[in-house]
């Protein structure tokens, strides 16, 4: 003979590797398998008493809305779910997106990628000396020599001849002449 406790209530097996042996834990015929056929007269006054409603789903899935809490939460094909803010958070997870490391790599690349294309813009040109810089004051007088041999058409041309003027204005507003 031996005991042992049970944690919860159902059906035990104990065997010793040849001989087995069945046993239930807790009443022998509980409330909730007495009657095993489908009736709403058990929760049809509790649901009732909260606003709700028992519904068959034979009569088609009921639509699920949200109620508040004074609302009724049942209607003619419709169950509502009411917002009462009663809620516990049990559990937390996070995960990072990426890796630092990555996140970090991809953010130096799209750096490099940016310098790199903003040099190729039309706005930018290199010269025989490098990279594109800005014109010094003399430069920039100069900038609209013969337009025969720049190959310079139509706009262009406007904006060739237009420089000196240009240069000038900035100058007299700078005060360098």
């Amino acid at each position: 003979r031996a005991t042992a406790k049970a944690g919860e209530l159902g059906l035990y097996r104990a065997t010793d590797g040849v001989l087995s042996a069945v046993t239930a834990a807790g009443p022998l015929n509980p409330k909730e398998v007495a009657d095993m056929r489908a009736s709403a007269e058990v929760l049809q006054p509790v649901a009732g008493a909260s606003g709700g409603s028992v519904q068959w789903l034979a009569d088609g899935v009921p639509e699920v809305r949200r109620v508040g809490s004074g609302d009724s939460a049942s209607g003619s094909g419709w169950i509502g779910l009411r917002n009462n803010g009663a809620y516990r958070v049990t559990a937390l997870e996070q995960q990072k997106l990426l890796p630092q490391w990555l996140a970090l790599l991809l953010i130096v690349g799209a750096l490099l990628l940016a310098w790199r294309l903003e040099g190729r813009s039309p706005g930018t040109r290199a010269g025989p000396d490098g990279p594109a810089r800005g014109l010094t004051r003399g430069e920039l007088g100069r900038a609209a020599g013969p337009l025969a041999d720049t190959g310079a058409t139509g706009a262009h041309r406007i904006i060739y001849s237009a420089a000196p003027h240009f240069a000038r204005k900035i100058e007299q507003l700078a005060g360098l002449q």
